[in-house]
């Protein structure tokens, strides 16, 4: 009888450890990242998140079925915006001019118009990520001060949307791209 009772935990087991391996157990999501422009016309990435705040921003690009990170930078402690607990806060970083109190782990190059970018924030652990936007430079050309770049649509028709700031904030709760 011990032995029935053991193989019965370790099939338990078993079919955990498989629905887990399954499920694609990764990153958790929470927000969005988006591109913006400033009034000089320097391009942005804005950042917006409920619950849990990213401290890392990257710009990657595919080149060859490789990922190539083509900017890294560690985002202040005090950078949020939003003042209410469960509300949608927003960062903003200039990727090539940083502001005092981010930290450049990579520097960005001048971006080349035949790639596509794809901009995203996580936190330290890599455990909460926000949804990615994908962009390339006409993209940010096209864009006007207050203006957010960002992917939105519902789960199967994502799609590249161009709104407001409290359009994105507003998105970022409920939109994600992933």
């Amino acid at each position: 009888m011990a032995r029935r009772k053991v193989g019965g935990w370790l099939a338990s087991l078993a079919g955990v450890v498989s629905v887990l391996a399954l499920s694609g157990c990764g990153p958790q999501h929470d927000g969005l990242t988006g591109i913006s422009v400033d009034g000089s016309g320097n391009w942005l990435i804005v950042v917006a998140w409920s619950s849990h705040r990213p401290d890392i921003v990257l710009i990657k690009h595919d080149l060859e079925n490789q990922n190539v990170t083509d900017a890294e930078l560690d985002a202040p402690a005090t950078n949020a915006t939003g003042t209410v607990a469960g509300a949608v806060k927003t960062m903003t970083v200039d990727v090539v001019h940083p502001s005092a109190g981010w930290t450049v782990r990579q520097t960005m190059q001048p971006l080349d118009p035949s790639l596509t970018y794809a901009a995203v924030s996580t936190t330290r652990d890599h455990w909460w990520v926000t949804g990615r936007v994908k962009f390339r430079i006409d993209d940010i050309n096209r864009l006007a001060p207050g203006e957010v770049l960002y992917c939105g649509g519902q789960e199967t028709q994502y799609r590249t949307v161009v709104a407001s700031l409290e359009e994105f904030r507003k998105a970022a709760r409920s939109d994600p791209c992933f």
